[in-house]
């Protein structure tokens, strides 16, 4: 197993371990939510202490234990979880956190009921039924894992079915390049997992279609040591409930 060689390294998926959790502000004398939570997520392996010296570049942070064992996060992601039930005035909240801004197109102004709504155009088109809008903020995995047919985009999927059970809308804003483009492979990872342009910031998924668990099923027939659904989740969400099935819960593979 080297960090050049990532064939050695998906071998390990099997024992990796998946963390999420969320967090939210609580305001005024009834401790009410804004209705936007902040979300997080990682993947860990832990190797024993003769496979340190092999594993060097393959996690984005590490812990040594003390009989030498290293546990190793090779993959991270966040953003934000929004609650349409409680969030009235969607994008303003946006507003108050650090390049999420355009995520505001896909939301509605306002109207004085005190839900949060999709914009108009989503709302006549989005198939998914639930109330919670993910918004993807970053997703990161460590060098030495790319290329290696997917891993990244298979514990995104993962991720996202511990987050949230039923999310009525999944979004992403990928990184763009001088020109203001997203970069040609940025476009074929998202697209390859079901997500579609909604202007030139914001890739979108319903939840609802089958394009991503069609995606996920192609990822987890050609990767070795394959993270499965039932996979052991620890589960740390604040105040806001993550909303995903439990440890001891039914394997489950849709979003929907």
């Amino acid at each position: 197993m080297t960090p050049s060689s990532p064939a050695g390294l998906v071998d390990l998926l099997g024992r990796a371990r998946m963390t999420v959790g969320t967090t939210t502000s609580l305001t005024g004398d009834t401790l009410s939510s804004s209705g936007v939570a902040v979300w997080s997520g990682e993947a860990s392996v832990t190797i024993a202490s003769a496979d340190r010296a092999d594993a060097d570049a393959a996690f984005l942070s590490e812990f040594r234990a003390a009989d030498g064992s290293v546990t190793g996060t090779f993959f991270e992601a966040g953003g934000l979880l929004v609650d349409l039930q409680n969030a009235d005035d969607v994008v303003g909240e946006l507003g108050s956190h650090r390049g999420f801004t355009a995520f505001g197109v896909l939301f509605g102004e306002p109207d004085g009921s005190g839900y949060g709504r999709l914009s108009e155009t989503l709302d006549g088109s989005i198939t998914a039924s639930g109330s919670h809008v993910v918004l993807i903020g970053h997703v990161v995995l460590a060098p030495a894992w790319r290329g290696s047919g997917g891993v990244g985009r298979l514990l995104t999927s993962r991720l996202l079915q511990w987050l949230c059970a039923e999310p009525c809308l999944i979004a992403v804003a990928p990184s763009v390049n001088i020109r203001g483009r997203v970069p040609c492979r940025a476009r074929r990872i998202w697209a390859s997992l079901g997500f579609h342009p909604y202007d030139n910031d914001i890739w979108i998924l319903d939840p609802a279609t089958s394009d991503h668990d069609d995606a996920v099923f192609d990822l987890e027939t050609r990767l070795p040591g394959r993270v499965t659904s039932g996979g052991q989740c620890e589960c740390a969400a604040g105040i806001t409930e993550c909303g995903g099935a439990q440890a001891n819960g039914a394997p489950r593979r849709a979003l929907r």
